[in-house]
């Protein structure tokens, strides 16, 4: 199995509050998977290809995908699940690992809350499902994945003149990623695994400040 990273660099990228906390994370990320992983592969452009080239023990793929809406940040994501022919795990750069999972199909990081479902447009009242938080995504079955990915395009191509109508474009990947994973999952008849261990570590899930920020980069 692999691991597999993406960026590319969007109007959305100011959510790191400093760009060398960014590069920490993710270096901390990669050295901690290739103590499980033999395969490590990064999916991003020329740009910032040049910021990772001297990490050692990753494959840099450099993946210029057809246009899109930069507001939808996680079609990278997207695009990265659908180039795998083989079983992989993706993570985001905020994610350190520190252990190995293991699981059977799906694996994903956690339930999400859904709060922002219900904020921002209602066709997720009528899903009725969970939705998952996709900081973790594993997936050892390709037909599911192939299934996965062809209902987030066909949701922005269904949905995206209504989520710009309302001006809330940048809530649509949390409904083409997790949503329709949840979707899949449904349909497919599976439950995915649910990460549980106390050596995982998510930045999104941290309460960080400046002065964290600022300790962390000292270390």
């Amino acid at each position: 199995m692999r691991v597999i990273y993406t960026f590319h660099p969007t109007i959305l990228s100011r959510e790191w509050v400093k760009p060398d906390f960014q590069q920490w994370f993710l270096r901390k990320s990669i050295k901690d998977a290739l103590r499980f992983y033999s395969e490590v592969y990064f999916y991003t452009n020329d740009e910032f290809a040049k910021q990772i080239k001297d990490i050692q023990g990753i494959h840099i793929i450099i993946q210029e995908p057809r246009p899109f809406d930069k507001e939808l940040w996680a079609m990278p994501k997207i695009f990265a699940y659908e180039a795998q022919n083989i079983p992989f795990l993706f993570l985001d750069l905020d994610v350190i690992l520190g252990h190995q999972p293991e699981f059977d199909s799906v694996l994903v990081e956690s339930i999400d809350s859904g709060a922002f479902f219900k904020e921002s447009y209602r066709q997720a009242e009528k899903h009725h499902t969970h939705a998952y938080n996709m900081g973790v995504y594993g997936c050892k079955d390709l037909s599911f994945n192939t299934e996965f990915c062809k209902k987030a395009h066909q949701f922005i191509a269904d949905n995206y003149e209504k989520f710009a109508k309302k001006g809330i474009i940048r809530f649509m990947p949390i409904y083409f990623e997790q949503l329709m994973l949840a979707e899949t999952l449904k349909e497919f008849n599976l439950e995915p695994k649910l990460i549980d261990n106390p050596n995982y570590v998510h930045l999104k899930n941290q309460k960080w400040d400046l002065e964290t920020y600022n300790k962390m980069l000292k270390k």
